[in-house]
């Protein structure tokens, strides 16, 4: 055995190693092997299905009864074998069904009421579950001559009723009666009394669960048995038909069928209330400040109860679905009356809001509740998850501020806190760049303050005073949005400006002054009283006292009165950092014996782009004791 088995697995191996067929699994005993499979020689191998072989009478009368046999069926693994059978009768070309006595033992027996072809059909399973071919035998069928026939009663409907402990479901008529009269009544040529014999057909949907108990009172032999239905809890439901066989003292069987339908009532929830919950959500941030983070809405449905009318067992459970939501979290926890659920959105910017509310996103909790006999009821609730929309807390409807020239970036420019902001979900808050006009378009979040708007407005200098482009009133407009809405604050924004002015109002410059000899001398007390001044004509550079208090570039033009003054330049462009040297010249005064002293006035125009002022500087220079 031994060497058997070691040229079974070497030639198996050599015909995997070829590609010819995958390698073996190597099994110690069938729990190695795959359920259609059997351990042989340290080898597991297919199991090869049953073979089923059909037995049969030569030939067939209708409304006599026959027996077909299955006992030549086999299996052809060793140690295998049949294990169940399964029985099937169709008509072919007959117009009445055939009337099988049994559906799964070894032998079948059929009456068949009427003329026609059938076909028998057998499936046989071995002991490893695996199925047969269907084996298919037809078979003709010829009237027998003058057959009995039998009447049954009227079809019946009834109810159904589960009460007691333990639980037992029977049928109900509406008198509350739990059982049921069938009738039979069969008539031929044949003298003589006929021989009843009852059996129930289970309805399609109880086949393969636990059956009913079905009693014939006072027992199935009888014309008019009255019937008990009965099972422990377990369904009941459906159309039953109760098969009656009529047999003649010539042994000829009519057949017929009294259908009984019990029917069933659907369980009912109570509760369930409104098929939309809405829950607002919470926006929770990766770390202190950030715009990273989750967004969660948690919430429950109804407590809901159920009942059946028919008192049926039940089971009843919770479920959830959810599309249109990425990969992100729907979770739901059966609470028996009611569910717990909660929804989780990974949040890294505003386009993942639309996995939290839509479009396109759904989320649905259903409680459905089944009775043993299949009827349903279902509660469902759309989870609708809500916004609130930013909001203007502290609105500022106008404002002025004052700008400032800004020399390093050669513009003018102002800065204005505007609108403060808060979202109710704590969600994080964007500003849009546009706030309708386009001087004051640079708006921004506070770091300081990050719901609280701030706007620049900013006109680059193109080398001309204008100071006008930037002074005055801006309606701007900051718009605040989380990932679904928008808030605007409109405001009144002006912009202020100040004229140029002058910084002094006169200027003093050193002369050369020269002093001569004396001119008024005292006699008496033998002292000179003055001597004679002569002051040498001035020339002199110094700032212009030219000031803007903004910062601006200011248009300056200088005019001077009389023939004494002169100034240079005679105007001057006094640009991002300031104006340039004066030049001033004052004439000079001839030998005098009082002090000396030359002036002149400077006439001053000035303009920034926006305001213009006029004003005058003295220029003076003098020689004295």
């Amino acid at each position: 055995m031994r060497r058997s088995t070691v040229r079974l697995a070497a030639l198996a191996a050599a015909l995997a190693a070829c590609g010819e067929v995958p390698a073996p699994r190597r099994c110690a005993s069938a729990a190695d092997c795959a359920t259609d499979a059997r351990c042989i020689q340290e080898v597991c191998v297919a199991d090869a299905p049953p073979v089923a072989v059909i037995t049969a009478p030569p030939s067939f009368l209708s409304n006599v009864s026959y027996v077909f046999g299955s006992s030549g069926s086999y299996d052809p693994d060793a140690g295998d074998a049949v294990a169940s059978r399964q029985w099937s009768l169709t008509p072919a070309q007959a117009p009445c069904p055939a009337s099988p006595d049994a559906a799964a033992t070894e032998a079948l027996a059929v009456v068949f009421p009427c003329a026609g072809s059938f076909d028998v059909k057998l499936v046989v399973t071995d002991q490893l579950g695996v199925p047969s071919a269907p084996r298919v035998l037809r078979v003709l069928v010829t009237q027998s001559v003058d057959p009995p026939a039998v009447t049954v009663g009227p079809d019946l409907v009834l109810g159904h009723r589960c009460a007691g402990d333990p639980l037992l479901c029977t049928p109900l008529d509406e008198s509350q009666a739990t059982t049921f009269a069938l009738s039979a009544s069969a008539s031929g040529p044949a003298a003589g009394a006929f021989g009843y014999r009852w059996r129930s057909q289970l309805p399609p949907a109880l086949e393969g669960k636990a059956p009913p108990t079905v009693t014939f009172s006072p027992d199935d032999a009888s014309p008019a048995p009255v019937v008990s239905v009965e099972t422990q809890g377990t369904a009941v439901a459906g159309p039953w038909e109760f098969v009656v066989e009529a047999t003649d003292s010539r042994g000829l069987v009519a057949v017929g069928t009294q259908r009984v339908t019990i029917g069933n009532r659907p369980p009912e929830v109570q509760g369930a209330g409104a098929p939309l919950i809405e829950v607002p959500h919470v926006f929770s941030p990766s770390a202190p400040g950030a715009v990273t983070g989750t967004m969660a809405a948690l919430g429950t449905t109804p407590i809901v109860a159920v009942a059946d009318p028919d008192g049926d067992p039940l089971e009843a459970a919770f479920s959830s679905s959810h599309s249109g939501d990425g990969t992100n979290a729907f979770l739901m926890q059966d609470l028996g009356d009611r569910a717990s659920f909660s929804v989780v959105v990974l949040y890294g910017g505003p386009a993942d809001g639309a996995f939290l509310i839509g479009p396109g996103v759904s989320r649905a909790i259903a409680f459905t509740a089944t009775d043993v006999n299949g009827g349903g009821a279902t509660a469902t609730w759309e989870i609708r998850v809500t916004n609130r929309p930013p909001r203007v807390v502290a609105p500022v409807t106008a404002l002025e501020v004052p700008h400032a020239f800004d020399a390093g970036g050669s513009r003018y420019r102002a800065t204005a806190a505007l609108a403060t902001f808060a979202d109710d979900d704590g969600d994080p808050l964007s500003l849009d760049a546009g706030t309708g006009d386009p001087i004051c378009a640079g708006a921004r979040l506070s770091p300081a303050t990050p719901a609280a708007a701030e706007v620049e407005c900013s006109v680059r200098y193109a080398g001309t005073p204008a100071a006008n482009a930037i002074a005055g009133l801006h309606a701007v407009t900051a718009t605040v949005r989380d990932a679904w809405a928008a808030a605007p604050a409109a405001t009144n924004l002006t912009i202020g400006n100040r004229a140029p002015r002058l910084g002094a109002t006169s200027i003093s410059l050193t002369p050369g002054c020269s002093q001569g000899s004396c001119c008024d001398f005292d006699p008496v007390d033998k002292v000179c009283l003055a001597y004679y001044w002569t002051q040498a004509a001035t020339t002199a550079s110094m700032p212009s006292p030219v000031i803007d208090d903004d910062g601006d570039p200011v248009l300056v033009s200088y005019a001077v009165s009389g023939t004494c003054l002169s100034v240079s330049p005679a105007s001057e462009l006094c640009g991002p950092v300031g104006c340039s040297s004066l030049t001033l010249s004052l004439c000079g005064r001839p030998r005098t014996c009082s002090a000396t002293s030359a002036s002149g006035d400077v006439s001053t125009t000035m303009t920034d782009g926006d305001l213009s002022a006029a004003a005058v500087f003295r220029v003076a220079a003098s020689c004295s004791d």
